[in-house]
């Protein structure tokens, strides 16, 4: 489910986007919106293989967090968004201090 949500919201991306248009609101901050909301889901499947009683649990967790990692490296190799957070980083916008 989670690696369902976040290939969702950067598909959503991609097909609403276009470089020239591309800002740090609309690209950048719903990935990065989404990813805050998976790191307490995500930290809590890690701590199941760390520190879980039931072997079968340890597994599980072990395998999700593998597909977890190879979701990131997919993810940080989709050229569609790269090329949409190139042309935010090129637009230079002044951003507030919390973005």
């Amino acid at each position: 489910m989670l690696i369902a949500q976040s290939k969702a919201v950067q598909d959503g991306i991609v097909a609403s986007a276009m470089p020239e248009l591309a800002t740090f609101d609309n690209v950048v901050r719903p990935v990065a919106d989404n990813d805050n909301g998976m790191v307490t889901e995500v930290n809590i499947i890690g701590l199941y293989g760390a520190v879980g009683t039931d072997k079968a649990l340890r597994n599980a967790s072990a395998v999700a967090m593998k597909l977890l990692n190879r979701h990131g490296i997919e993810a940080a190799m989709r050229e569609d968004m790269l090329r949409l957070v190139d042309a935010v980083r090129k637009r230079d916008e002044p951003l507030q201090s919390e973005s």
